[in-house]
């Protein structure tokens, strides 16, 4: 049974920014600002040679046909390694090309297991977050397995990265995850810059933490939350209604 600790769950909100929205007020009065996110997953993901019970079923080109099954599945393994031979360099030298930044969330094994690409990422000067140690489900993780899961997750990536990642979007943890992430940051001796454990928002925003509420205002720390999204994920190639081609992206220009 899952554990759900009170301490740190936050209530739902349902308002936001309300009827007149919000004005981030970007800088040269850009009406957007774009976060190019790469989701690194490639090797961390199901695999009965990692001791898994089955192959990995879900988000390979085919999707969930013909994985989970309980020995080695070679082409859903090898799609996952296109992204790291190919797929991966190939955006890394797009965003040398045109200048840009992005985020990694960055499954730690995936890095250790690439490490080349690794430190290519740090020394282009790209952000690294963490995504977790695999890349896997832990809902049914206990609050000292979810503790320790986080801490080795951001061990590991530092390790292989050289880099503490300054943030998380884990996407697949236990009720407790979300707030658990900067005090595990804090027990590390690190500050959580922000989070992107939420989907509720266009525009980033900032919450007082679960065991904040009763502080004065001076002393709240607080967390900034940098909404995660499904409308401009290329995941939705392979989820319904998805999208067809490069073409499907048009609509983000039209808001």
């Amino acid at each position: 049974m899952v554990h759900i600790e009170e301490s740190l769950q936050l209530p739902r909100d349902f308002e936001g920014f309300g009827e007149h929205g919000h004005d981030p007020q970007w800088p040269n009065n850009a009406r957007i600002a774009v976060s190019f996110v790469l989701n690194y997953e490639e090797g961390g993901e199901r695999n009965p040679l990692d001791g898994d019970k089955t192959s990995e079923e879900y988000l390979w080109e085919k999707g969930p046909s013909g994985g989970g099954r309980e020995y080695r599945h070679l082409n859903g393994e090898q799609d996952f390694e296109y992204g790291s031979r190919c797929g991966a360099w190939r955006i890394l030298r797009l965003m040398k090309e045109f200048g840009w930044n992005m985020t990694l969330w960055a499954i730690a094994v995936a890095m250790e297991r690439n490490p080349t690409f690794a430190k290519a990422c740090v020394r282009d000067g790209h952000e690294i977050g963490a995504h977790g140690y695999r890349w896997l489900d832990m809902w049914n993780y206990s609050f000292e397995e979810d503790k320790a899961y986080i801490k080795k997750s951001c061990q590991a990536l530092e390790a292989a990265t050289g880099e503490f990642p300054v943030g998380a979007y884990f996407g697949r943890g236990t009720p407790n995850t979300a707030n658990l992430l900067p005090i595990m940051w804090k027990e590390m001796g690190h500050k959580m810059l922000y989070t992107s454990e939420v989907y509720n928002e266009d525009s980033p925003y900032w919450i007082d933490l679960p065991w904040e509420k009763d502080l004065p205002e001076e002393e709240k720390e607080g967390l900034l939350m940098v909404p995660y999204n499904y409308d401009c994920n290329d995941g939705k190639f392979h989820m319904l209604p998805g999208f067809g081609g490069g073409e499907d992206y048009d609509h983000t220009s039209t808001f």
